[in-house]
């Protein structure tokens, strides 16, 4: 016992021991490690890899094409064709790849599938059957039900998901129509057994690798421990001292297992070196990918501002605005979607001399509105210059630009472009747009302001056009009214009944104005009045050209409330009422007016009819006596006064 206790408190055993436990340890420690980042870093780079599928199958379906898609007999289309075959091209772009679908919500909040491709495990896609348009996701995944509506971006699912379909990874992305809004989520699906027999086979290496690892040291510690116990401190001093992989031991004794171990070790070092290097290879790629990515996603933000410009733009040529109000909300808008330092809009005069400013959005743009700023065509500045050759003119750098104008009001400005408006091939007026930063306006930028030149002239053309039919409608309206008022005149000349009131089926008509308290008060608001209780009144005007010129009084002689509906028919009953009437007045003017053209072409026929002026003169009085009813008509000629002597004496 005595023996055996010495054995094992003895330096040789505790070092070996000792120096075998810890390299087992370390070996279990250092491969653990890299097997949980290998493993997480292959779970991540799935994750990111299927984010850039997603991204780039959501910019290759057509989020308009894809909105018409809404019943299954939309399967039959081309449409439907055309965006499955899509579908079926981007799972083949990768073997990991198994299904390319699209989704939407339906009324009741169920996410449906629209579009479906790709391949069940172990078939082709040939010989794939997609799910019908409307097929309701019967067991989405937590995730997606939480996100659905807020996906504006690529993302993937943050763990595997288990549905009727099978386990996968997946990740979605949105689709846009081209108005901006979002038509759907593509969803693209990986088979996670794929992922997981990766990992495995990670495992099992890594396994092999602690095994080969844990038994060397053992083993080397075992042996370095016999031989000598100098050797082994020497070289667990010599490991104290690595810090990083990149170092090797340099340590050599004279036993040749303990070498071994120490190349071993180094060679442990290498290991991990190598997948250091390696890690840091793929966190480049992965940064690299993202960073495009990250570069996709501002050019579809800044293409869906664009988009979102243009169709605000778009809005206002189809409303109908004055320029007052137009322009000014055209230079805001471009101003402030688009970050520029000046907006303004130059419209050219009658003349055709000068290019007048007619709104702005900055401070300096509104002193100029101030005191009526304007350019000569063709001499000043690039606007003149715009407005003179019917082309656009850029100044990337105004201090170098011989054509570009100092404006005192606009010392900011460090790059401008002109943009001419023209209607029918005829300019009308310049969109002047100027930035603070140098060479402002990419390729990009002036293809946006293009097109919004030419909206911008279609407003300006219909607002043009709508004032000018408002003129003419004022217009119109006057002369009708002037002739609604001359017939109104005629018709109470003949002695037309003021009105008639009708009680237990008997009308007799109104020798005098009919007015109560209610009626009164209809009149005046010109609103239609309600008495509810006993006997009930309902007051409603009879609008004639917007005046009041009577009353539809309607009374009930026990208790009554008004409902809606008897309302509605009686303001109806009135509506008509007006209209007809100014129908008739109408009517009856041009019947007088027709009479009256007659007797006056009867009275000049009788009138040519003679050349004697006593006979002349008898006739015309008797035909205006006739014509007109009248008891007594009386026509004289004044002669001359005699001349005066002066005159006399003037003429001789």
């Amino acid at each position: 016992m005595k023996v055996l206790f010495e054995r094992l408190t003895s330096l040789r055993f505790r070092l070996a021991v000792g120096f075998a436990i810890a390299g087992i340890l370390a070996s279990a420690l250092a491969v653990s490690l890299s097997y949980l980042q290998a493993r997480n870093h292959l779970f991540r780079e799935k994750q990111n890899k299927l984010t850039a599928l997603a991204a780039n199958a959501a910019l290759q379906i057509n989020g308009d094409a894809h909105a018409q898609l809404q019943t299954p007999a939309d399967m039959n289309t081309d449409i439907y064709r055309e965006l499955q075959a899509k579908g079926f091209a981007i799972a083949a772009t990768d073997p990991e790849i198994l299904y390319v679908y699209t989704m939407r919500k339906n009324k009741a909040g169920e996410i449906y599938f629209v579009l479906d491709a790709g391949h069940d495990p172990g078939a082709t896609s040939e010989e794939y059957q997609p799910v019908a348009v409307g097929t309701v996701y019967e067991n989405p995944s937590k995730f997606l039900l939480e996100n659905f509506d807020a996906i504006r971006t690529p993302t993937a699912e943050t763990d595997f998901y288990t549905d009727e379909f099978g386990t996968y990874l997946t990740a979605y992305a949105p689709i846009y129509r081209s108005d901006g809004q979002v038509e759907g989520i593509v969803g693209v699906d990986i088979l996670a057994q794929d992922i997981l027999a990766q990992q495995q086979e990670f495992f099992r290496t890594f396994v092999l690798l602690f095994l080969a690892s844990a038994m060397g040291a053992a083993g080397l510690g075992w042996l370095a421990g016999i031989q000598i116990a100098d050797p082994v401190l020497e070289l667990a001093k010599a490991t104290a001292n690595v810090r990083e992989t990149g170092k090797r031991l340099e340590l050599r004794t004279g036993i040749r297992e303990l070498n071994r171990v120490i190349e071993s070790f180094n060679n442990l070092l290498d290991t991990l070196q190598a997948d250091k290097e390696q890690l840091r290879q793929q966190t480049a790629s992965l940064s690299a990918q993202n960073e495009e990515i990250r570069q996709t996603v501002d050019l579809l933000e800044k293409r869906a501002s664009q988009l979102e410009i243009i169709s605000e733009i778009v809005k206002a040529t189809t409303s109908i605005e004055n320029l007052q109000t137009l322009l000014p909300r055209i230079t805001t808008a471009i101003s402030e979607r688009m970050g520029y330092y000046h907006v303004g809009i130059f419209l050219v005069d009658d003349n055709r001399e000068y290019a007048v400013l007619r709104a702005a959005n900055s401070p300096g743009g509104q002193r100029m509105l101030a005191r009526g700023h304007k350019l000569k065509i063709g001499r000043s500045g690039i606007v003149g210059y715009a407005a003179a050759v019917s082309i656009p003119r850029i100044a990337l750098d105004v201090g170098a630009d011989a054509t570009y104008f100092d404006n005192p009001d606009l010392p900011g400005t460090r790059s401008e472009m002109a943009l001419p408006l023209i209607i029918g091939g005829q300019v009308i007026g310049v969109l002047d747009v100027q930035s603070t930063q140098p060479n402002a306006f990419q390729e990009e930028d002036v293809r946006l302001l293009n097109i919004l030149a030419d909206q911008i002239a279609v407003a300006i053309q219909n607002a043009r056009s709508y004032e000018t039919m408002q003129e003419l409608l004022e217009k119109a309206q006057k002369a009708s009214g002037v002739y609604l008022k001359d017939a109104w005149r005629i018709l109470r000349a003949e002695g037309t009944k003021i009105g008639f009131r009708v009680a237990e089926d008997e009308a007799a008509p109104l020798h005098r104005p009919w007015m109560t308290p209610y009626n009164q008060k209809a009149l005046v608001e010109k609103q239609t009045v309600t008495e509810n209780g006993m006997n009930a009144t309902l007051a409603v005007p009879i609008r004639l050209r917007g005046e009041v010129i009577g009353v539809l009084d309607i009374r009930t002689r026990g208790e009554h409330e008004w409902d809606e509906d008897e309302v509605d028919l009686a303001e109806a009953v009135a509506d008509r009422l007006s209209l007809i009437l100014e129908t008739s007045l109408l009517l009856k003017s041009t019947q007088q007016r027709a009479e009256i053209e007659r007797t006056i072409n009867q009275i000049a026929a009788r009138l040519q009819e003679t050349p004697d002026i006593e006979v002349l003169l008898r006739v015309a009085a008797a035909e205006t006596q006739h014509a007109l009813r009248l008891p007594e008509v009386t026509i004289q000629l004044n002669p001359p006064p005699p001349p005066t002597e002066t005159e006399m004496e003037k003429l001789t």
